[in-house]
């Protein structure tokens, strides 16, 4: 058996242990905020606003959109393309373009925006507007690809047509028999009808008729009633039972007068 050793006697034993806590405090800047934005022209409008509205206590011009373009830029990008041509009196933007990382929220505004102006064509013109525009994007082959992809102008312009699919033919539609045994019916009307003459001209009244139809053979048979009324209706489909017989399946829409035979 080993003899028991008093911590406070053991060597190896620290007495205490020293810990370090790092805390990382990320500052808020203002380009930060502009994944709250959708468009483009929204930011743009947004900025000119504040810029526009803080200028006015100093009883200053409000700022030009040009103008709310480069303290965008400025904010937010800090690298361009260089060149020797760093001393000319006027650079245009398509010479030294401004470079973008791909996962900047604002190359994501950019490309929506110019792929707009190029009225929803394809990768390869809103990549060439793109720059025109002064914007290099780094991997812009794939985010142009991704937005576009995701535009709900494209994917309706550029969507497959559909085809109608036709269901199969019910069952009184394919069974033969009797004439009129399966039957549809329509109204349809109205038209103009001679009611009766009088001297020099004639009165007329506004007429329709019934269409029944044998679902079969699309046989006809034409009843004329006065009016849209479920007491017409009836006794034109007493009429046409009295010469085609009884009827063993009716199919109609849902039409007042229809509806309300049932009922009466």
């Amino acid at each position: 058996m080993y003899p028991l050793v008093n911590p406070n006697d053991d060597k190896e034993v620290r007495p205490f242990v020293v810990t370090n806590k790092t805390d990382i405090n990320e500052e808020v800047g203002l380009s930060s905020r502009f994944s709250r934005l959708a468009s483009w022209k929204s930011l743009v409008r947004a900025i000119q606003f504040l810029k526009a509205f803080i200028r006015k206590f100093h009883q200053q011009s409000p700022p030009s959109r040009q103008e709310v373009e480069q303290f965008i830029f400025k904010k937010t990008v800090q690298a361009g393309v260089g060149g020797r041509i760093r001393h000319a009196k006027t650079v245009e933007l398509h010479l030294q373009p401004i470079i973008i990382p791909k996962k900047h929220h604002l190359a994501v505004l950019l490309t929506r925006h110019y792929h707009e102006l190029t009225c929803h064509q394809g990768r390869h013109m809103t990549e060439g507007a793109l720059r025109s525009g002064g914007f290099w994007v780094i991997g812009s082959k794939r985010l142009v690809s991704t937005i576009i992809r995701q535009c709900v102008t494209c994917k309706k312009l550029r969507g497959q047509f559909k085809v109608q699919k036709m269901s199969d033919l019910p069952e009184d539609r394919l069974t033969p028999g009797p004439p009129f045994t399966f039957v549809g019916i329509d109204t349809f009307g109205p038209y103009q009808i001679i009611h009766r003459k009088t001297r020099g001209s004639s009165i007329n009244q506004k007429g329709r008729a019934i269409l029944f139809t044998y679902l079969v053979s699309r046989a006809i048979h034409i009843e004329v009633i006065e009016e849209m009324s479920s007491a017409s209706f009836i006794n034109a489909y007493r009429r046409f039972i009295a010469i085609r017989g009884s009827v063993k399946l009716l199919r109609s829409d849902r039409g007042t007068n229809f509806v309300g035979a049932i009922q009466d």
